[in-house]
C-alpha cells in the first residue's frame, strides 16, 4: 500500500513538471515502483494455501450424510489461519476417473492437486460400522500436501450414525482439520477427589482447587498424556496419570488416604435398599396369599371332604389315610386324598413362613426409606419433616415431627 501511494505522488508531481526531462525521470521511478509493487502483491494473495476437500465416497451409499460431512471439512479449513478453502466441488472419484487413477497414491493426489490449483488436499471414504439399523460410521481421511508430493497424514474414527447434520459434524471436522493444519488441541479433565479444597496440579503447574463436593474442572488442557497430582492438608498427596482428547471430557477419581470416601457421583441410589425390601414383602406376601389358596381348594375338594365325611368322628383324615385306612375308598382315591393332605400341610407351613419374611422385609424396609427421607430433611435449611418409626411387640407406630 505504502509503495502505491508513492507511485501516486510521483505521478502527481510529474504531471505538474511536463518536461521532456522530467518526464523521463518520473515514468523510470513510476516504472521502478510497479516492479517492487506486483511481486508484493503476488506475496499477499498467495499468502494462505488452498485446500481442497474432495467429496468423502461413502462405500454403502450414505450420500447425505457423506455430503455433511463434506461440507462440515470444507467449512473447517476456513477457520484455521494461513489456510483459504478451495472453491471446487468436486470429489474423489469424479478426480480420480479424471485423471484415470485406480488407486489415489501419491503420484494421482499430486495431479489431483496441480489440476485445482490447491496446496493441500484432503480426501477419504465413510462406511457402516455393522449390518442393519445399529451401526456407526466408520471415517478414514487423508491429508496429502502437494510440497512435498506425500500423503503427510490419515486418520479414522468413529461417529455416530445419528449425527448427520453440517452442525453437528462440526465438532468433528474442526478436530480432524485442526490435526492436519499441526494446531494444538484441547481437552478437559474432570478431578473428583474426597477432599474440599484440595489443590490440583497438573504437569507440576496449580491449576485448580477442588470445591465442596471435592470436584474441580480442569479446561483448556492440551491433547496428550498428562501427570496430574491432588494434595491436600494433613493428607498424603496423590498421582496419577490420565490421557486428554480433544474436545472431550476425561473422568479421573482419586482417593486421597485418611480424608474419607470420594463422593458419590451420578444419581442417588440411597433409595434402593429400601424400596428392594419394599417390593420384596410384596412378593412374600404374595406367596402366602398362593399358599392360602391352595389349602382353601384342598378344603373344597370334593374327594377330599368326602374322605372326611366317611370316617367315624373324632379322627383325623389325613393321619387315617397315612396310616392306610383308606374306609371303602378304592387305592387310587386314597392315595390322592394323602396327596392332598401332604400338600395342604406343606402349604399350612409356608404360609406362616411366607407372612413372617413378609412383615419382616416390609417392616425393614420402610424403616430404611424414613431413615433416607429424615437425612435428607437434616441436610436441607427449610421446613424439615421428621419421621420416626417405633415397633414393638403389640403395637408399632410413627412418631412425626415439623421444624420450620
Amino acid at each position: 500500500m505504502d509503495l502505491l501511494l508513492q507511485a501516486r505522488r510521483t505521478l502527481r508531481h510529474s504531471i505538474r513538471t511536463w518536461s521532456a526531462r522530467s518526464k523521463l525521470s518520473a515514468l523510470s521511478k513510476l516504472g521502478a515502483l510497479a516492479l517492487l509493487a506486483v511481486p508484493t502483491w503476488h506475496a499477499q494473495a498467495q499468502a494462505d494455501d488452498s485446500v481442497a476437500v474432495l467429496g468423502i465416497r461413502s462405500i454403502e451409499g450414505d450420500d447425505d450424510f457423506a455430503r455433511a460431512l463434506t461440507i462440515s471439512l470444507r467449512r473447517a479449513t476456513s477457520r484455521v489461519p494461513g489456510w483459504r478453502p478451495n472453491e471446487a466441488d468436486v470429489s474423489l472419484a469424479q478426480m480420480s476417473l479424471a485423471h484415470g487413477c485406480d488407486q489415489p497414491d501419491g503420484a494421482c493426489m499430486a495431479a489431483i492437486a496441480s489440476d485445482l490449483e490447491a496446496d493441500r488436499v484432503i480426501y477419504g471414504t465413510v462406511r457402516r460400522t455393522a449390518s442393519g439399523d445399529r451401526y456407526n460410521f466408520a471415517v478414514a481421511l487423508h491429508f496429502f500436501n502437494a510440497s512435498t508430493n506425500r500423503i503427510e497424514e490419515s486418520l479414522t474414527d468413529t461417529i455416530a450414525h445419528l449425527a448427520t447434520q453440517v452442525d453437528e459434524l462440526r465438532p468433528y471436522a474442526d478436530r480432524y482439520v485442526a490435526q492436519f493444519a499441526g494446531q494444538t488441541q484441547y481437552g478437559a479433565i474432570q478431578v473428583t477427589t474426597n477432599v474440599p479444597g484440595a489443590r490440583v496440579i497438573l504437569d507440576g503447574h496449580e491449576v485448580a482447587t477442588t470445591d465442596a463436593e471435592g470436584r474441580a474442572l480442569v479446561q483448556e488442557v492440551p491433547v496428550g498424556r498428562h501427570r496430574i497430582e491432588v494434595r491436600a492438608a494433613n493428607a498424603r498427596r496423590i498421582r496419577a496419570s490420565v490421557s486428554v482428547v480433544a474436545n472431550e471430557e476425561t473422568d479421573l477419581e482419586l482417593a486421597i488416604e485418611g480424608a474419607g470416601p470420594i463422593p458419590t457421583k451420578g444419581r442417588d441410589l440411597s433409595w434402593v435398599p429400601g424400596t428392594s425390601l419394599v417390593v420384596a414383602s410384596a412378593a412374600f406376601l404374595g406367596l402366602m396369599t398362593y399358599s392360602m389358596v391352595t389349602i382353601k381348594n384342598i378344603n373344597d375338594d370334593s374327594l377330599y371332604q368326602d374322605f372326611g365325611n366317611a370316617i367315624p368322628r373324632g379322627l383325623n383324615r389325613c393321619k387315617e389315610v397315612a396310616a392306610g385306612n383308606s374306609f371303602n375308598f378304592t387305592a387310587d382315591e386314597a392315595n390322592e386324598v394323602n396327596r392332598l393332605c401332604n400338600r395342604g400341610q406343606r402349604h399350612e407351613i409356608l404360609q406362616y413362613v411366607f407372612g413372617g419374611l413378609a412383615a419382616a422385609a416390609g417392616i425393614t424396609g420402610i424403616s430404611l426409606l424414613i431413615a433416607r427421607g429424615n437425612k435428607k430433611a437434616d441436610e436441607d435449611d427449610r421446613a424439615r419433616l421428621r419421621l420416626q418409626p417405633s415397633f414393638g411387640l403389640r403395637d408399632a407406630r410413627i412418631d412425626a415431627s415439623l421444624t420450620f
